[in-house]
């Protein structure tokens, strides 16, 4: 009985031998490639769960993550980001890495890292942002090495960066600084995604961007201390835990994992919201818009239906705060895109604007006269009728003029021969008003 316990207790011993022994490896196969669009989920962050535990055959247990919203990481092709960026030529793919940075003037957005794969190495060799509007690309002359292969337990690498743009003038951008990686544990890590054999990989970046204009130069520092646990089954970290370290003390700020559609938005995604200068006016006036979103929003989009605005006064649909002129007029709807780095949000008013031919519509006045019934259906009836010389014209929302098919009787205005449809009843003489009806 003896030698039969002994046997088995020494099997017991090397097959848990093996297991700790027992990695994978990481290499250039295993990295993003163009055209993926890989989700995950962030995670409400608990101080309480050992992030930072290293060693062999390890089991990080991270199964009781609450996730609190989900985002895509979209690894697109430079022609696709913007035709600006075949400046890499048509085989490279990009990230947003981020929304927004600096302030005020020195305001940049939309940055992308462009990468490269190769055996050795998979590093972000380019990077391209947007300045006052204008897409800005730029070769890192110090090229980020994000990963150094083959990846094992054990391995520690480090490199430097440097990247610089020319925004203006007058006007620079550099962001420099240095990298630093260690492999720092294997085993098995178990997210509510599920559980795969990982290397587990802590990250130091620490990085210097200065941005400005001659003297006036503004450092932004910053240093980040990340574990992403690495698997040969996804090209993202199946969880990355990204932080800052004080001494031995790491303090999580967001946690993201590998993860299927949840139909979550974080909760830090901006509210979208916005008023306008004005609801009613003409083709000659400029409709300003201001941004009223919540929550810190780096990007915007504006969407105006149907197509017959431009925008004016430098702006553009991107702009936070534009200015709209319409070519045509009608009855508008709006919406605005909101984004950050959490997500987006937007808000639709539709029926919201109304516009007429001409000008002089600064006068009208919407309460002097009103029009009933509203639906109609043979006449409408303006009250109180209009002063002498008063006159009138009709337009559908395409801009369409049916002025000769509704003839005038007193307060009465004869709309049976228009089709049924919403119009725009424009009125003229002294700059009287403009009103939305509609025909059943």
């Amino acid at each position: 009985m003896d030698s039969i316990y002994q046997r088995i207790l020494l099997c017991g011993v090397l097959m848990s031998g093996a297991t700790v022994q027992a990695q994978i490896t990481i290499n250039s196969s295993h990295m993003p490639k163009s055209g993926d669009t890989l989700r995950y989920s962030d995670a409400a962050v608990n101080s309480s769960i050992d992030y930072k535990k290293t060693g062999a055959g390890i089991t990080w247990d991270f199964s009781g993550l609450k996730p609190t919203g989900q985002d895509i990481y979209q690894y697109k092709s430079s022609v696709q980001i913007n035709p600006a960026y075949l400046f890499w030529g048509l085989t490279t793919f990009g990230l947003k890495v981020a929304d927004s940075f600096g302030f005020g003037t020195f305001k940049v957005k939309d940055i992308y890292d462009f990468f490269k794969n190769s055996s050795t190495k998979f590093t972000a060799e380019g990077r391209g942002l947007t300045f006052t509007g204008f897409p800005i690309p730029s070769d890192y002359s110090d090229p980020d090495e994000i990963y150094q292969f083959p990846l094992n337990y054990g391995d520690r690498d480090s490199s430097t960066f440097k990247v610089s743009f020319q925004l203006a003038t007058f006007v620079s951008l550099t962001q420099k600084g240095y990298r630093i990686n260690e492999v720092t544990g294997h085993g098995t890590v178990v997210t509510p995604y599920g559980s795969f054999s990982c290397l587990q990989v802590k990250t130091l970046v620490s990085e210097i961007d200065t941005i400005g204009s001659g003297t006036f130069k503004f450092p932004f520092p910053r240093t980040t201390v990340q574990y992403k646990f690495l698997s040969t089954a996804e090209r993202i970290p199946v969880l990355e835990v990204s932080g800052s370290q004080t001494g031995t003390t790491f303090t999580p700020q967001y946690i993201r994992y590998r993860d299927k559609y949840l139909g979550l938005q974080s909760p830090l995604r901006p509210v979208a919201s916005f008023t306008v200068n004005r609801r009613n006016g003409s083709t000659d006036d400029t409709f300003s818009f201001t941004d009223r979103s919540t929550r810190l929003p780096s990007g915007w989009k504006w969407t105006i239906t149907p197509a017959n605005a431009r925008f004016t006064g430098g702006t553009a649909a991107t702009s936070q705060n534009p200015k709209v002129l319409f070519n045509a007029p009608g009855v508008y709807s709006v919406q605005l895109t909101a984004s950050n780095t959490f997500g987006t949000d937007d808000t639709l008013m539709s029926n919201l604007l109304s516009v007429v031919a001409g000008s002089n519509v600064d006068n009208y006045n919407l309460n002097t006269h009103k029009l009933f019934p509203i639906p109609a259906s043979d006449h409408i009836i303006i009250s109180p009728e209009p002063a002498a010389g008063w006159s009138y014209r009709i337009f559908d929302l395409s801009g369409k003029e049916y002025t000769a098919q509704a003839p005038r009787e007193g307060q009465k205005i004869n709309i049976s021969a228009l089709p049924t449809g919403t119009y725009l009843l424009q009125g003229s003489g002294n700059g009287e008003q403009a009103v939305m009806f509609v025909r059943d």
